[in-house]
């Protein structure tokens, strides 16, 4: 019944606030037997009737390749983004197709005037790296400064967020040293915040959030 209570949260703030932002950190698919069915797709769609506005691809969710994935999103066919920016598709096969399922950010109304960025980053851990090829995962900051840059200079966008399945301390580090961010919504190393870790990016204060693993819980800032 996890689920069904995530849904129901999310419907008690959307009352108040109904454009609030749901987001995954990553990791939505993979961790019971249940993955060697639809490698995931079920839970995409599920989402989809939960709400979520955008997920970010966790290394559980390309433990099959970069292909499979691909083939998880289209099965699911979401209405909603599916994120990571830090990747290289060039020795993928069916690469414009892989890469049209995994789109690097997403720009999203919070509220009427205010539009949020959401950059996806895939986690940067060596031993994941093999579960990935022939895709090959980049720089998390180098590709992550890349775009937040280009959101800035472009003014695409008033917040800037890192949707990022990295180690928290990594994610904590991200937002002091990729420009222009102001959260770093982080995944992956499933520890739980009771209140934001405050950072300082450029002088201003920036936030890292984590609100666990398999949604047990429905972090809200």
């Amino acid at each position: 019944g996890g689920l069904a209570k995530l849904k129901t949260l999310v419907d008690r703030i959307r009352a108040v606030q109904p454009k609030a932002l749901l987001l995954d950190a990553g990791d939505w698919s993979e961790g019971h037997l249940h993955f060697n069915t639809d490698a995931g797709s079920g839970i995409l769609k599920i989402f989809e009737a939960i709400g979520f506005n955008a997920a970010v691809v966790g290394n559980h969710d390309f433990v099959n390749g970069p292909t499979e994935l691909a083939n998880t999103i289209e099965r699911a066919n979401p209405r909603f983004p599916i994120l990571g920016a830090n990747k290289d598709f060039s020795n993928v096969i069916d690469r414009s197709r892989v890469e049209s399922y995994i789109k690097d950010y997403v720009i999203l109304e919070a509220t009427p005037g205010v539009k949020v960025a959401v950059v996806g980053l895939l986690t940067e851990e060596m031993p994941f790296y093999e579960y990935f090829k022939p895709g090959v995962i980049t720089s998390a900051s180098r590709r992550a400064a890349e775009i937040t840059n280009k959101i800035y200079a472009e003014k695409l966008a008033d917040v800037i967020v890192l949707l990022s399945h990295n180690s928290f301390d990594y994610n904590v580090r991200l937002a002091k040293e990729v420009p222009w961010v102001n959260v770093v919504i982080s995944g992956h190393s499933h520890v739980k915040t009771a209140k934001p870790v405050e950072v300082t990016n450029g002088g201003l204060p920036a936030y890292v959030v984590e609100a666990k693993q398999w949604g047990q819980f429905l972090g809200e800032m």
